[in-house]
């Protein structure tokens, strides 16, 4: 999936119900090897999923502001498991595009929680 220009960090995380976090997310490389980057996921209330690309732990955004962004009421299949402190998410786009994001912490219940009902609630809103 292709990075693109994303809306400033701070303004997006202090809008009313955004859930903003840091989640691993899979990063595949060539040869078919992959790897899991730290990066900050944030969560708007209409179902749209930010994840940024460079994001400084401890000391801020990072520069550039790219990323993608994910429409979860688009997507093809939404896959959540959970073991202990770690949820495990696998988003499916409609063209076969897959997204691996890994959170852990405290806010784990609230994240599987909140990436359902995006894709639940949107599928309500569209039966007859």
């Amino acid at each position: 999936m292709k990075l693109r220009d994303m809306p400033d960090q701070e303004t997006v995380c202090a809008e009313e119900g955004v859930l903003c976090g840091l989640a691993e997310v899979e990063e595949r490389r060539s040869f078919g090897r992959s790897s899991w980057d730290k990066q900050m996921c944030v969560l708007r209330p209409t179902g749209c999923l930010l994840i940024y690309k460079y994001y400084l732990l401890g000391k801020g955004k990072g520069v550039p502001e790219i990323g993608r962004i994910v429409h979860l009421p688009e997507l093809h299949r939404l896959t959540i498991s959970m073991k202990r402190v770690t949820l495990t998410v696998e988003l499916t786009g409609k063209n076969k595009t897959v997204t691996r994001l890994r959170f852990e912490g405290e806010l784990v219940p609230i994240w599987g929680a909140k990436l359902f009902l995006s894709v639940v609630d949107s599928s309500y809103r569209t039966l007859p």
